[in-house]
């Protein structure tokens, strides 16, 4: 029998995370083989971006990549207009750049952080040059007051800068008011609405920036958002919850066109199986087969994916985000289906080397949740 569990991959960046999640939202643009290349180039990217961005954060005549002189005036033109602005960032393309670039152009930020090598990096910039480690200032993500203190940051007339999809998202420590429904590539993911309910709070505008990635390399400024106060009059906690599932909508509209264009610049896309919403009639649309009408099969792979660990093989459900695990005798099924495209159940049944009705029994599940798919069929003998 097989078992079915929650999914969640502990391999941060894994090929395998990103084409499980790849495929919950090109699955219907874009073939399977396409979809794998890209998982592997995201993979390979999020390495070469780590890589580059500690190689070059204390470079003190280093070359501007992210932000030129052009758009580093039009964020101060945005922040000059509004008086109050968050600046709504994705981990897309060379983020890891923005913050040190923006002291680079002596624009002042707040940034709530959790890795210690964005701490490294703006201390470097610091020891070399006083006036631009001025312009930042640094918030432990863990902290409990991290929101108050970015609030008085922005209100101080600093610009707060926010990882939408990053530490203040669905995996935070509370989604109570927080949360909201938006949709992405035709699917509905659960977000939290943190940056809109802070814009308000602040009475801040937002900004939404993309830094470059392969096929867009320039910085991509997105559409103001302005304050929802007017006159300084707060929301109603109703207007409040509009408000903020407009915005979280409207952000992630733009991140759907620049991922669109490039999507394995989207370093992130790997943790996008916690925000989507499963589909309530995934179950239901599953159109069994019987094993006794083929004698061949192969993966469903528009809706599973193999997954291996070190001691176990899965089949992950797209639509619903559950992995389908194999008992460890059967993990030669899986095995021999993730590096070929069909297989006979003659096949099949000798590669596991258990009894023939063991095999069979395991197999006629797989096709019965539509994981298997038959490839030709038994011809039935007439008399």
């Amino acid at each position: 029998m097989v078992q079915e569990y929650k999914y969640y991959s502990k391999d941060v960046g894994d090929e395998s995370q990103y084409f499980v999640n790849y495929l919950a939202i090109f699955g219907e643009l874009m073939s399977v083989k396409k979809i794998k290349a890209i998982s592997k180039e995201a993979a390979l990217k999020r390495v070469s971006e780590i890589d580059s961005f500690e190689n070059t954060w204390n470079k003190k005549n280093r070359q501007l990549e992210t932000i030129s002189h052009q758009d580093a005036n039009s964020i101060r033109k945005t922040h000059a207009a509004h008086k109050r602005l968050l600046i709504a960032m994705f981990h897309y393309g060379s983020h890891r750049q923005i913050m040190l670039e923006l002291s680079e152009h002596l624009i002042q930020t707040t940034f709530p952080f959790a890795k210690g090598a964005y701490q490294n990096a703006m201390a470097d910039i610091a020891k070399n040059n006083a006036e631009k480690g001025k312009c930042y200032q640094l918030l432990d993500v863990e902290s409990r007051n991290v929101g108050l203190q970015l609030a008085r940051a922005i209100r101080r007339g600093r610009i707060g800068l926010i990882y939408v999809d990053g530490n203040l998202g669905p995996e935070g420590a509370s989604m109570d008011k927080e949360d909201t429904i938006v949709s992405f590539f035709h699917r509905e993911m659960k977000v939290k609405s943190g940056i809109a309910r802070l814009a308000h709070s602040c009475d801040a505008a937002i900004l939404p920036i993309f830094a470059g990635g392969k096929e867009t390399p320039k910085l991509h400024i997105g559409k103001v958002i302005a304050s929802p106060r007017h006159n300084s009059q707060k929301l109603t906690e109703e207007e409040l919850s509009q408000f903020s599932q407009s915005t979280m909508q409207s952000i992630y509209d733009e991140l759907e066109r620049i991922v669109h264009q490039s999507p394995s610049d989207w370093e992130f896309a790997f943790c996008l199986h916690r925000w989507l919403v499963p589909k309530i009639d995934a179950t239901e649309n599953l159109k069994s087969i019987s094993l006794a009408q083929v004698d061949s099969v192969s993966i469903n792979e528009k809706r599973f994916v193999p997954y291996s660990t070190s001691d176990k093989w899965y089949f992950v459900d797209v639509d619903t985000q559950k992995a389908i695990s194999l008992p460890s005798w059967a993990a030669p099924l899986a095995q021999v289906l993730n590096y070929r495209p069909r297989a006979s159940v003659a096949e099949l049944i000798n590669a596991v080397g258990e009894s023939p009705e063991r095999t069979q029994s395991i197999l006629s599940e797989l096709c019965e949740r539509n994981i298997l798919q038959g490839l030709s069929v038994k011809k039935v003998q007439t008399f």
